[in-house]
């Protein structure tokens, strides 16, 4: 026997001059159901009844609301978990389901392999954060973009755009853990293997590290343009690591850099190195959360009743004060 998981039943009530329509997009898309008649203060009403699971209940949803008029007291939509369900149309159904995945269901298909920190995924910006270093004191922007290549950091920040959007906040405040926890170890291991190496041999700030270390309103600016192809590239099949790229760009080297600057007690390359990561990060963030919203992804709202959309707009807040105070530093520098 083969069971579906979070079938659901929905009865619907509709008066027979949409009940054609109604039907006839039932039909078209070869869903199964049942018709019968009642009468509601004299007046007539068909229900219809039908199994969906979750995937094509979060396809079909908004077009069945968009046939009926919710306005109307008689005509409703009734949505009710099923616990067992025996019938060879379980088949047909986890098929079409499968088929026919919503674009929420795909995006978080996209980011469900990366939105967790792991071992791997730690060494592998440990690793990167090594040649990192290596590339800023030597100068070679080569060796930078190389190591921000096969940097992982674009998953993280398309798991937290995403998740906030479609308020999914404990998810997205998990993903924002991995993504800070990251660039704090980025900055760590390059205070420690600056402070290590400068005791035996003399170290000098190239001009890479003097630029990473240097807060401008402008890269914040083109930080949350970045964002936004990164969101938008998740619509596109575009390769995230062609977007990683210039996601790691904009996140590692900053970081890099001031834990460079407080290794060699060069405040000013510190304190502009912190700036510098954290209006880019807020950049991408909002400009990933931008790309979603102007796409039209949202939290389901028959499903999510109870979950608000304020904290996604506090956050959203936030980062904009976070990109204007940069912005107004820049004009009074």
């Amino acid at each position: 026997m083969r069971y579906l998981h979070n079938l659901k039943k929905l009865e619907i009530s509709v008066n027979e001059e949409r009940s054609n329509k109604l039907e006839e997009f039932l039909e078209n898309e070869n869903i199964s159901y049942l018709k019968y008649s009642s009468a509601s203060k004299g007046k007539s009403i068909i229900i219809y009844t039908l199994n969906l699971d979750d995937p094509l209940l979060d396809r079909y949803l908004d077009e069945i609301t968009g046939i009926i008029d919710l306005r109307l007291k008689d005509e409703k939509i009734i949505i009710q978990p099923i616990e067992a369900y025996v019938s060879t149309e379980l088949d047909r159904i986890s098929n079409k389901s499968e088929s026919k995945k919503t674009p929420i269901e795909a995006l978080l298909e996209q980011v469900e392999p990366y939105s967790r920190l792991n071992r791997d995924f730690f060494m592998i910006v440990m690793l990167a954060t090594l040649i990192l270093v290596s590339g800023l004191f030597m100068d070679n922007i080569i060796v930078i973009i190389g190591a921000t290549l096969i940097s992982p950091l674009l998953e993280p920040i398309k798991a937290f755009s995403l998740n906030l959007v479609i308020a999914e906040y404990e998810d997205a405040w998990e993903s924002e853990q991995d993504i800070l926890i990251l660039l704090f170890c980025i900055f760590v291991l390059s205070f420690i293997i600056t402070y290590g190496v400068s005791v035996f041999y003399p170290l000098s700030i190239t001009e890479q590290i003097f630029l990473n270390g240097s807060a401008s309103g402008i890269i914040a600016l083109v930080s949350f343009l970045i964002g936004v192809s990164s969101g938008l590239a998740m619509f596109a099949n575009i390769p995230g690591s062609l977007m990683g790229i210039a996601v790691a760009v904009a996140l590692m080297p900053p970081a890099s850099s001031a834990g460079i600057g407080l290794a060699v007690s060069n405040m000013n390359i510190f304190y502009g190195g912190v700036f510098n990561l954290i209006s880019n990060f807020a950049g991408l963030q909002l400009g990933g959360v931008f790309s979603l919203k102007i796409k039209g992804v949202s939290h389901r709202k028959y499903k999510d009743k109870g979950k608000k959309e304020w904290p996604m707009y506090l956050v959203i807040l936030v980062h904009v004060v976070i990109l204007f105070l940069i912005l107004i530093r820049d004009f009074y520098a």
